[in-house]
């Protein structure tokens, strides 16, 4: 199942690409970062996003409506794709240019994989998967043409990836408005 196929990158060898090596060089710790509206919104996808498997998460209880969500939070992205646990995200991340020995950095895209036998709506697995990334500290920043990017992994075992996002603070602060917008019994929403 593929939520939205926007065109992929098609510069592999861009001015916007970074070294494999260079991103583990580009690894920090989310809370460490000097902007604290950021630190507010990496707190939010931490505990207080919707649905997410936390006693301190809102709720968005009718599930008839995340297809709306997300959709919504995940318009600005150029390409995003969803993808069955079948699948292994290792080799689907080469030519999305989202892995191997470069990761492009100009256009924001995710690609992510649901688990096996879980429930649950695209909103709630992409959610899991940016709160694991933060959680986990599989976090990356570079500064690419003027702009701060970030690099979010999931993983379901050590270089099992399941989600890679390319995203910057906009998407954040855009993602966090639009779950506010929507959730019930956020009243203790950062």
């Amino acid at each position: 199942m593929k939520s939205k196929n926007k065109k992929t990158c098609e510069k592999p060898k861009c001015i916007d690409c970074i070294t494999a090596q260079d991103i583990q060089l580009a690894k920090i710790v989310p809370f460490e970062i000097d902007d604290e509206e950021l630190k507010a919104a990496f707190l939010y996808f931490l505990y207080h996003a919707p649905n997410i498997d936390c006693i301190h998460a809102a709720s968005i209880p009718d599930k008839n409506k995340h297809n709306d969500v997300f959709h919504e939070m995940t318009d600005m992205m150029e390409f995003l794709q969803f993808r069955d646990s079948n699948i292994s995200l290792n080799k689907e991340v080469i030519p999305l240019h989202l892995g191997g020995d470069t990761v492009c950095f100009g256009c924001l895209r995710a690609i992510y994989k649901k688990k096996q036998n879980l429930d649950e709506t695209e909103l709630e697995c992409f959610l899991r998967h940016i709160r694991n990334a933060i959680a986990h500290g599989r976090f990356y920043y570079v500064y690419v043409n003027g702009t701060d990017r970030f690099m979010l992994d999931d993983e379901n075992g050590p270089g099992m990836k399941s989600a890679r996002i390319v995203c910057d603070k906009s998407c954040f602060m855009t993602w966090k408005a639009i779950l506010e917008k929507y959730s019930e019994n956020n009243n203790n929403i950062i």
